[in-house]
């Protein structure tokens, strides 16, 4: 709001109705949501939407104003593209569609700005464009690093979870050994209120406890 009043100030009073009025509630709302740790789905769709509908208002503010600074306001869109990619981490697919549909809005909305001539409006078609193409990358390659990272940690544990159980293994009988005995009479001492006792029975089998 205060990029609104300094860049548009004949249309900050669009700008507080559809900010303050749209956008915060809307996104208010997401954030319960949010809180109750939706489906995947309903996570991705929302934020995407939220996100759109901001920037909207933004391209909404620009094209009702006179001001000659007002094309000032394209280039603020560029946080949003960083907010649903990097902040938020939207997953890729959709944040392809989501920003490739702020693109397209980008694109309607230099062009119709008439002060702006040719040559300006298609630099910053370009250039707006590189930064989709490069916040997405970045956000295809994070959720990479992420699923490789915990695949090795999975399979790290599982690694763990199997020489473990090996270890508490007597490899001839194929039965607990003393070490899984220690193991699950400190779980029982832990277990087992303060103001009780519990007794263990030892049975020598042919001379094998």
């Amino acid at each position: 709001l205060l990029v609104d009043y300094q860049l548009t100030p004949d249309t900050f009073a669009i700008a507080l109705v559809l900010k303050l009025g749209i956008v915060l509630p809307l996104a208010s709302s997401l954030m319960i949501v949010l809180w109750f740790n939706p489906r995947p789905v309903v996570r991705e769709l929302g934020i995407g939407a939220v996100v759109f509908v901001a920037v909207q208002s933004t391209f909404a503010v620009m094209l009702l104003s006179e001001s000659p600074l007002r094309d000032g306001q394209a280039t603020s869109i560029v946080l949003a593209i960083l907010f649903l990619t990097v902040v938020m981490r939207v997953r890729f697919p959709y944040a392809v569609v989501t920003c490739l549909a702020i693109y397209a809005t980008y694109i309607f909305a230099v062009t119709s700005l008439p002060e702006n001539p040719p040559e300006r409006y298609r630099a910053d078609i370009v250039i707006f464009g590189l930064a989709v193409a490069l916040a997405l990358f970045g956000s295809w390659y994070g959720q990479l690093q992420m699923r490789r990272n915990y695949l090795l940690n999975l399979a790290a544990r599982l690694r763990n979870e199997s020489l473990d159980g090996i270890a508490r293994l007597d490899p001839m009988t194929g039965l607990d050994n003393r070490r899984s005995l220690d193991m699950k009479l400190q779980e029982m001492r832990g277990s087992a209120p303060e103001d009780e006792d519990f007794a263990v029975v030892l049975f020598d089998l042919d001379h094998f406890k």
